[in-house]
């Protein structure tokens, strides 16, 4: 089983949640490093780059465990190697506790010239506190 920290579409409420369905629900937490997010019309995490590290912020989301055919739905989904990069971040619950899960983070090659970095709100972006239009 794997933990992944989601922070978009496939968040509970949103049409791709649909894919953790048989998925453990954890709990909720953010990102214990600061990251950008970029409004594709969906939320896209990447690591700060310059010249926008000031815009960088935690990122606000869930974490779920999941089993292997789980896992390889999402990398679909995300295009993991490609548009994305699932890599183990460092998440601080809600509950306080520290914990690695596995993050889809958008490669900033495929992404820079595509969206539009998003400053945060209250010191840290989280999809549900956005207008996505």
């Amino acid at each position: 089983m794997t933990k992944v920290f989601v922070y978009g579409t496939l968040k509970r409420g949103y049409g791709n949640n649909q894919l953790l369905s048989t998925a453990e629900f954890i709990g909720s937490g953010q990102t214990a490093m600061p990251m950008l997010m970029l409004n594709a019309g969906f939320p896209v995490a990447m690591l700060p780059q310059a010249p926008w590290n000031y815009l960088a912020a935690p990122i606000k989301g869930e974490v779920y465990e999941v089993d292997e055919v789980t896992l390889a739905r999402l990398d679909r989904l995300e295009s993991e190697g490609s548009m994305y990069l699932r890599m183990q971040t460092t998440i601080r619950m809600t509950d306080g506790t520290v914990i690695e899960a596995d993050m889809y983070r958008g490669r900033f090659e495929h992404w820079q010239d595509l969206t539009q970095i998003f400053e945060p709100v209250n010191e840290t972006h989280d999809w549900r506190a956005r207008s996505w239009s």
